[in-house]
């Protein structure tokens, strides 16, 4: 009897502050209130994913030398549960070193993606969703050779769009080097911090349009700009439990909705 995988996406984006963790840990939170088992990777040295679902401190393992060192240890082995409704695997201050470690093993950038494979308890997950790094790199290759999917948010603005080129090109350039993972799918791209009264957002939406040639990959749904998401990152939740009803919230259930059909339909025939 084969074991059920989790599907596993990255939330990706070389530039920052394009809203990676709000993302990551808004979705987590939204698959889960659809009674999903969602495992969240926190592999930003920033940790703003692990903060914003209210992770203690005492409770972070050394990720780095967990996952990269030479003792390696399986991810579910340090997870930890969280009053949000998902698990995860929170990002310790070590990770900023990851990238060094990375670059010193053999088939370092592939470490990651051998681990999850080989960790048979994470098949009690519906969804592991990876919040990655920005410019680094190696962490960054690592997160994308694990995954299956991902997704892209991107600021409508002229520098957010600008790094997209350079994302798509590192994810055809590692297709070769997956083996039987196959290709790495796009599952879409979408926009945050949205203000669709200013003519510079509707001519950055359209060039995100213009370079990506297919118009099926950018989602319709939207995150729009609004002080909610600081305010709850100020008491560690995602904003779709400190205020499920304003506007961010039911965009990022519309987002999920849009981008994971497939994980609601199994959900609901289950």
């Amino acid at each position: 009897m084969s074991i059920k995988k989790p599907l596993i996406v990255a939330i990706a984006n070389p530039k920052g502050g394009v809203g990676k963790s709000t993302t990551t840990a808004n979705l987590a939170a939204v698959a889960a209130r659809h009674g999903l088992k969602v495992l969240l990777f926190d592999l930003d040295p920033q940790a703003s994913a692990s903060d914003i679902s209210g992770v203690n401190e005492d409770a972070i393992t050394s990720f780095a030398s967990a996952m990269f060192g030479e003792a390696s240890v399986l991810p579910s082995s340090i997870a930890v549960e969280t009053s949000c409704g998902y698990d995860i695997i929170p990002a310790g201050s070590d990770l900023i070193t990851a990238e060094d470690m990375i670059g010193k093993l053999p088939m370092g950038e592939q470490r990651l993606s051998l681990l999850i494979d080989s960790d048979t308890a994470l098949s009690k997950y519906d969804l592991i969703l990876i919040d990655t790094v920005g410019a680094r790199w190696r962490l960054l290759t690592a997160c994308l050779m694990a995954t299956d999917n991902v997704i892209v948010p991107l600021r409508p603005s002229r520098l957010s769009v600008k790094e997209l080129p350079d994302l798509l090109e590192l994810i055809r350039y590692l297709t070769p080097y997956r083996g039987k993972k196959g290709p790495i799918s796009i599952r879409g791209l979408f926009f945050t911090e949205v203000d669709e009264r200013t003519v510079a957002t509707k001519i950055n939406i359209n060039d995100v349009r213009a370079t990506v040639g297919d118009d099926q990959l950018v989602m319709n749904t939207m995150i729009p700009k609004s002080t909610v998401i600081e305010q709850a990152a100020l008491v560690s939740q995602p904003v779709v439990l400190y205020d499920a009803h304003c506007g961010v919230s039911r965009a990022y259930e519309e987002l999920f909705v849009e981008l994971f059909p497939e994980l609601l339909r199994e959900q609901k025939s289950a």
